[in-house]
């Protein structure tokens, strides 16, 4: 009898074992369980733990049937994962069975009966069908997204309203139309038009390769061609639109000038719903195009502030910084220089003997040299400098990060500059007019405890030295 229990263990087609429980080894092992890992028996048998065959994320599934056969489990089936010697990873059903028996030299008196039924081939078959019906699934989620997309389109556009900042609004505009939760798009350049060019504004994002930098638009490239044709109202869409590439391009339209181009590349399934169903394409058609319409007025809307506050903050004959803006901008800089101990210089300067210029030659001349005057001096100024019409023929520069000396020589290196001008003659321009200003500065002290004070060290400064030419 014990010979036919020994024919069936060698030669059953199912993977079959015999293990130790307090040692955790394979003492016995049959041909069909070392073929399906890959190993030799004397390779196995009194040498591999469970531990050995075990997916490291499985050891702590593992750890929990050990420790279920100790307490006196007797008898339990399930699902497993092992790993070949080839490195494959098969699934099968584990059917074990606690038994005890007299112990010997080679084996504890507790040991665990069991075989191995494969079941990869199952699990491949029931992903590709879970994988299916996920499919079906999705096509119609995606439907159910398109309509979700439409509804976020006045969310997306309300918030761009209160974006003020041109950069920050496309930047937005381009991450919330990439985001999976708002359009889900796989990728978005935005293109602004900037003279004769359209220029990249914001690169492409979610793994989509950038498109060109820059696009001349006097050329008969497509998207010149679409920012300049009207939509055709038979059809909904231009030809420039066709997803058959995957990507769709929308012009930016201001009220009265074409702005730019949001290029967009399409997620395939989307694309793939969009192909199989034409109502839905052109609703969607209809989602990008109000969407591209609020950005376009939203940029144009941003450009108008922005024209109106640089009006407000500069000198309108010399398009330097006026008065005003001089002072706020004075306060700022003395309250940061005072909070961090940071050096803080003022420069004032003045036009020597500037009204003469005028009651001799009038003051259209008078404003030309003003002009000239303050476009060399913003030239010799460094970016962090801040150079203004303080009023009449002076100017003031706020000099952040400069202390006395460094605002001596660059009022030394000013005058210089403009003494060795010659500025334009209206009535002679072939004996252009020499000019010569003063100069008076003031620095940050520790005892220095408001901006009025610079204000007035400077003026005195500048005072005397006009006083001593």
């Amino acid at each position: 009898m014990i010979d036919i229990y020994k024919a069936i263990f060698r030669h059953a087609n199912d993977p079959q074992f015999v293990l130790d429980l307090k040692t955790q080894k394979y003492i016995v092992v049959n041909p069909a369980f070392c073929n399906f890992l890959g190993y030799k028996e004397e390779e196995v048998a009194n040498r591999f733990t469970p531990v050995d065959i075990s997916l490291p994320e499985d050891l702590s599934i593992l750890k929990k049937l050990v420790a279920r056969r100790k307490k006196g489990v007797t008898s339990e089936r399930y699902p497993y994962r092992v790993v070949c010697k080839s490195g494959e990873i098969k699934h099968i059903e584990v059917s074990v069975r606690r038994v005890t028996v007299p112990p010997t030299k080679m084996h504890s008196n507790r040991l665990v009966v069991g075989s191995w039924r494969d079941k990869t081939d199952f699990m491949v078959l029931e992903k590709s069908l879970r994988d299916k019906l996920q499919e079906v699934a999705l096509a119609n989620t995606r439907v159910l997204a398109l309509t979700e997309k439409i509804k976020n389109v006045p969310v997306l556009t309300a918030s761009l309203l209160k974006t003020n900042k041109e950069e920050r609004l496309i930047k937005n505009a381009c991450t919330a139309m990439c985001d999976r939760r708002g359009l889900g798009f796989d990728g978005v350049d935005a293109y602004l038009v900037r003279g004769n060019y359209l220029e990249r504004s914001y690169p492409a994002l979610c793994g989509q390769r950038a498109g060109r930098r820059k696009i001349d638009i006097r050329k008969n490239h497509q998207f010149a061609r679409l920012l300049f044709t009207e939509y055709d109202t038979d059809y909904g869409i231009p030809s420039e639109l066709d997803t058959s590439g995957g990507k769709i391009a929308i012009p930016l339209k201001g009220r009265n000038q074409p702005l730019g181009i949001l290029h967009l590349k399409l997620n395939r399934k989307e694309r793939e719903l969009m192909e199989a169903n034409p109502t839905a394409k052109k609703g969607y058609y209809e989602v990008l195009r109000t969407l591209a319409n609020s950005i376009g007025l939203a940029i144009e809307n941003l450009r108008l502030t922005e024209a109106l506050t640089a009006q407000s903050i500069r000198d309108g004959l010399t398009n330097i910084y006026n008065r005003r803006h001089f002072n706020n901008m004075l306060a700022d800089e003395f309250k940061r220089a005072k909070r961090y101990r940071r050096k803080l210089s003022l420069l004032f300067l003045d036009l020597n003997d500037f009204k003469q210029i005028n009651d001799k030659h009038g003051h259209q001349q008078g404003d030309i040299i003003l002009r000239e005057v303050a476009q060399l001096v913003n030239a010799n100024s460094r970016k962090i400098d801040i150079v203004c019409r303080y009023g009449g023929d002076e100017f003031a520069i706020i000099m952040p990060e400069t202390g006395l000396d460094g605002a001596r020589a660059k009022a030394d290196k000013l005058q210089s500059a403009v003494e060795t001008t010659r500025f334009t003659n209206l009535a002679d321009p072939a004996l252009p007019f020499r000019v010569t200003i003063s100069a008076g500065v003031s620095t940050l002290a520790p005892e220095t405890n408001t901006s009025d004070e610079l204000i007035s060290v400077a003026d005195n400064d500048l005072f005397a030295h006009k006083k001593g030419r």
